[in-house]
């Protein structure tokens, strides 16, 4: 696995500026680090300006279908599936009927939909401007495997030019595998890293990560593979916008059939 320091210059928590070196370290993954691909439907780092402005995409199923539905904001709003009955009321700022609705929250939901015609939608609820980020994705289960459990998750406001970690243990990579995904609401780093590079990433010390699971967009954690060895790492945000951001994110662990 490819690990690297970043090459950035950021402002330290302690008001010193730190040259973090770009040096390479190890090899490039073989395999991808999304080799399970869960995208329905997705919006990332985008903004409504003023309250009751509004965001929606419509879609139409067949069939029942599980889903997990994602949603990160900087400031209030509501977000949902949609039914199409309803899609006017929401547009205009009237009550409106919804499945996975997030009202003045942010986090991840499962929703399963039968046929019929729906439509995701986010509407902000704060007189200024809004960014957000929302996902609705297939909930599916890699070929040969079979669900285990939430290895980790959660969610997460993260101050303005902080920091923000999650510490996580993976398990035998010849048993299971596991799949990190999540959203934030913009203008963060996310990386994963060795346990070894806690200290150095808090203390704004030159740090190695991973870089197939490294991302300076809204959709990180984004259907991450992570595939590395049985042994503790973290997971991490590094904010440098000024105001707080919102993250959601969970890792899914699934085992092998047979194992």
């Amino acid at each position: 696995m490819d690990l690297r320091v970043p090459s950035r210059i950021f402002p330290a928590l302690i008001l010193r500026t730190v040259v973090l070196l770009g040096v390479l370290i190890g090899a490039l993954a073989a395999n991808s680090a999304r080799a399970l691909d869960t995208t329905f439907i997705s919006s990332q780092d985008n903004t409504l300006d003023g309250a009751g402005a509004w965001w929606t995409q419509g879609f139409t199923l067949r069939g029942t279908v599980r889903f997990r539905f994602r949603f990160a904001c900087d400031y209030r709003a509501q977000c949902a599936v949609v039914s199409a009955a309803s899609i006017n009321a929401f547009r205009n700022n009237g009550t409106f009927n919804g499945y996975g609705i997030f009202d003045g929250q942010f986090g991840t939901k499962g929703v399963t939909l039968g046929p019929g015609t729906y439509y995701v939608g986010v509407r902000n609820a704060t007189a200024g401007a809004n960014e957000f980020s929302v996902e609705l994705d297939y909930d599916r289960v890699p070929s040969g495997y079979r669900y285990f459990g939430r290895a980790a998750g959660g969610v997460a406001s993260v101050p303005a030019h902080g920091k923000f970690y999650q510490s996580f243990r993976l398990l035998s990579p010849t048993a299971y595998t596991y799949y990190l995904d999540g959203c934030n609401s913009g203008g963060m780093e996310t990386f994963l890293i060795p346990a070894a590079e806690l200290g150095n990433f808090l203390g704004d010390l030159t740090f190695r990560y991973y870089t197939a699971y490294y991302s300076a967009t809204g959709e990180a954690p984004g259907q991450w593979n992570v595939r590395l060895g049985k042994g503790r790492y973290f997971l991490v945000f590094r904010n440098s916008s000024d105001i707080p951001k919102s993250v959601t994110y969970e890792l899914l662990a699934y085992k092998r059939i047979g194992r």
